[in-house]
């Protein structure tokens, strides 16, 4: 099927949750009606805008962003987006998971949090909108992740060289870590369009750490991020946000590294036939 085809049903009826912009402190909260379930970026590559994916209702309720993401313990929310709204401030788009089962197999079975959560939303999901200002506060106040980074890594690769186990190694010992996160693939799809890209990238990673940990890593004290390959785009201004923050890269022969992603990339593509 296409998913352009499937997304138009819905397109008359949603709400572009990017109109309105919240007051400051609060959050503007939407029903989710549809959810691109596929677990594949689809065209376009990674990166993409969340309305890609999404589809809202009428907007449920303007809330206090403290009381919305208030709970110590199984928090449903997590962060799925940063961009822009439609008057151009940036805003900061969340997901609720009130399954505390279905966001433990979101972050501690799936590969991959771009695709793994969009597969696994529930239907009963919302969306909330906050601006980049109230997250920050937030993040100030409640998160747990070191302002200084000295609890942070960011483990830089090459793609196709064994990144995602070492996430997975990371995570069983304890460590709070989040695979390819939307937000960042935008970050990283997006970079030079954000000219205060050092203080959405100290918001969001601290925010959505923060929110991991209330949910799904109780007990962890340190953090890490494991971007796509292109994580380079972000990386300076992830040791500029956090100075203390360590850098590890992960590399694999390069042969090795482009027989894996032709072997994805063929995949996609099909059969070709190559003239000898």
């Amino acid at each position: 099927f296409e998913r352009d085809s499937i997304m138009s049903c819905f397109a008359a009826s949603s709400v572009d949750y990017l109109a309105t912009v919240p007051a400051a402190g609060k959050a503007l909260v939407y029903p989710v009606t549809w959810i691109d379930h596929v677990d594949d970026v689809g065209p376009g590559g990674p990166g993409r805008p969340t309305s890609s994916y999404l589809r809202c209702g009428e907007v449920d309720d303007e809330t206090d962003v403290k009381s919305l993401l208030g709970a110590q313990t199984a928090n449903p929310w997590l962060v799925f987006g940063v961009e822009r709204s439609v008057s151009g401030e940036v805003v900061v788009i969340l997901l609720s998971v009130t399954s505390a089962s279905i966001k433990e197999k979101m972050f501690l079975e799936e590969a991959f949090l771009d695709r793994g959560v969009r597969k696994l939303l529930p239907a009963d999901a919302q969306v909330a909108v906050t601006t980049l200002e109230t997250a920050e506060e937030w993040a100030a106040a409640e998160s747990r992740v070191e302002a200084s980074g000295a609890t942070l890594s960011y483990v830089g690769n090459t793609g196709r060289c064994g990144s995602t186990l070492a996430h997975k190694v990371f995570q069983n010992s304890g460590v709070c870590s989040l695979s390819e996160p939307h937000w960042l693939d935008q970050l990283l799809r997006g970079a030079d369009t954000f000219e205060n890209l050092d203080a959405v990238v100290k918001t969001v990673v601290r925010l959505d750490l923060e929110l991991a940990k209330r949910s799904t890593h109780p007990k962890a004290e340190l953090f890490s991020l494991n971007p796509k390959s292109a994580g380079i785009a972000v990386q300076v201004a992830v040791k500029r946000a956090f100075p203390e923050s360590r850098h590890v890269f992960m590399y694999r022969a390069c042969h090795k590294v482009v027989e894996s992603f032709g072997s994805i990339f063929a995949h996609r593509a099909g059969p070709a036939t190559v003239a000898v």
